[in-house]
């Protein structure tokens, strides 16, 4: 019969665990273990030395299912994809322990009412411990609602106490580019903060809407989005933005200065 694990939203996750361990004085070695849940799985081996004040090492390697992520957190807007995670832990005794590996994201796919991301990936190195999960030096690429594909850089992505911090964003796409930096507040709230230049402002209709713009321009400036993934309708965009023509199409020019 499989463990049965409570997460902090209160979903039971079971986890089936098998193990090869050894005995020696003052030594227990882990040949080989493993946990699963669904698809997910992590496979671990390593040692606990010193009985009297235990630390062990381990090398890990582990890869989970989005599907399983959007069943325990729950996130119902993840829809596939997998991570890929490999590196060395080191437990010290206590509650704590670090860990440090590589990651790769692949084939993820995210899906609301109003925008889907398809064949998304992230390469990274992981940076744990029991205050916070760090990604640092991400590479990040994605297709937006099936007309752009966007990529780029996040210098540093912190989950600390159900909040998501992500810094130093810079990504291309949509004719244009993005420079900021986000968060993610309770897997619900998010706020983005930055700057945007040349952006074709079909493309950015395109993202959310099948309707064709009779005209197109480049968007440039400041711009700040607030909203929340449950509730849709509380999107809140301000910004003070530049529209200049765009060669062969209607012309158009303004300056956008506001909130909606």
């Amino acid at each position: 019969k499989p463990l049965e694990f409570r997460w902090g939203n209160g979903a039971v996750v079971p986890v089936e665990v098998s193990a090869a361990v050894t005995m020696a004085p003052n030594r227990i070695g882990v040949t080989a273990a493993d946990l699963a849940t669904g698809d997910s799985r992590v496979s671990f081996s390593g040692a606990i030395e010193n009985l009297a004040a235990p630390r062990g090492s381990f090398q890990y390697r582990a890869r989970v299912a989005a599907a399983d992520v959007a069943r325990i957190a729950p996130a119902p807007e993840l829809k596939a994809g997998w991570a890929e995670i490999a590196g060395e832990a080191y437990w010290p005794g206590g509650a704590g322990y670090s860990a440090r590996g590589k990651v790769h994201v692949y084939d993820l796919e995210y899906r609301d009412s109003t925008v889907r991301i398809r064949n998304a990936r992230a390469d990274g190195n992981l940076i744990a411990g029991p205050e916070a999960i760090e990604l640092d030096d991400a590479r990040v690429s994605g297709d937006v609602t099936g007309v752009a594909r966007v990529g780029g850089r996040v210098a540093k992505a912190v989950l600390r106490g159900g909040n998501l911090d992500l810094a130093g964003i810079a990504l291309a796409g949509l004719g244009g580019s993005f420079t900021g930096r986000g968060r993610l507040a309770g897997f619900d709230r998010y706020t983005v903060d930055g700057e945007v230049a040349g952006l074709l402002a079909s493309g950015l209709v395109a993202t959310y809407s099948p309707a064709a713009l009779p005209w197109d321009g480049r968007v440039s400036g400041a711009v700040r989005l607030e909203g929340s993934f449950r509730r849709k309708e509380e999107l809140h965009v301000a910004g003070s933005l530049v529209v200049t023509p765009e060669a062969g199409r209607p012309a158009v020019r303004c300056l956008l200065d506001g909130s909606w």
